[in-house]
């Protein structure tokens, strides 16, 4: 039962955070249950406890209220290790700001916005932080870290910053692999591939990767039951897009944030000889 009470109280959290409530957390939640009332049975009572504001020099309970972002702010190629570090252009896109520690932007401002599921004028909602965060680690980029402070200025307001730190632009990976079934007696094969950041200018990611496998075959004839009888090479390039690339229609704006659109271009090509 004291299991159940726990469930619920996170349950009651988490709704809370994600209609508004910036400061909720469990601490605010107290379950009284009285068990002399009744024989074999417990009256529970919930309480929700208002957070306590500071005052001059005391502490006043206030009620909740939702909290509302009053401004978004992106740092593009952010670097945590350079603390002297600057922005040296912005540029806004739809109630964005955007800031890059570059000379120039390197990306296009919507191939970042579109990820982003939070916005200027919209309620604090915890699953919109962690839309935001999967939908920027989707599209392999960067490593993102996103800081909330409130606005001093004015009240139950918020400011999110968002630091992207971005990946080289190039990543190579290779391989080595070996196997043994009753098909192989022995297979090994090594891959290699090389990855493309941003190749236009919206997050668009192009994959060159190719693959060769050697095995050994048992066969009926037993003049062909040498080493390595069996080759495979595959060469292929995958191009995707951080969105929908649908013919004489606009994605941005008409698909809900949450989701996290994406297309990709697939060519490949094999060999085989057994």
């Amino acid at each position: 039962h004291m299991r159940q009470l726990v469930y619920t109280g996170d349950r009651l959290s988490q709704l809370s955070l994600n209609e508004g409530y910036y400061n909720f957390n469990n601490m605010n939640i107290q379950f009284l249950v009285d068990t002399k009332r009744l024989a074999h049975q417990a009256a529970i009572r919930l309480i929700i406890d208002n957070p306590l504001a500071t005052t001059g020099d005391s502490l006043t309970s206030v009620p909740f209220k939702p909290y509302v972002f009053e401004q978004v702010n992106i740092f593009i190629n952010y670097r945590p290790l350079d603390k002297k570090a600057r922005p040296r252009d912005s540029t806004e896109h739809k109630g964005y700001h955007l800031y890059t520690f570059d000379s120039t932007f390197h990306y296009q401002p919507r191939a970042i916005t579109y990820a982003i599921d939070l916005y200027p004028g919209g309620f604090y909602r915890k699953k919109t932080i962690d839309n935001t965060y999967s939908n920027l680690n989707a599209l392999q980029n960067y490593k993102t870290n996103i800081q909330l402070r409130k606005d001093s200025s004015k009240p139950q307001r918020l400011i999110a910053n968002i630091y992207l730190t971005r990946y080289p632009k190039y990543q190579i990976t290779a391989g080595l692999e070996s196997s043994f079934s009753d098909y192989f007696s022995f297979g090994s094969g090594f891959d290699l591939s090389l990855l493309s950041r941003n190749v236009f200018g919206g997050a668009e990611n192009l994959k060159l990767s190719s693959s060769v496998s050697l095995g050994t075959v048992k066969t009926g004839n037993k003049n062909k039951n040498h080493a390595f009888n069996a080759i495979q090479a595959v060469a292929q390039a995958d191009l995707s897009f951080p969105r929908f690339l649908i013919p004489f229609f606009n994605s941005e704006g008409h698909i809900r944030k949450g989701i996290s659109p994406r297309t990709n271009l697939s060519v490949s090509l094999g060999l085989q000889n057994n």
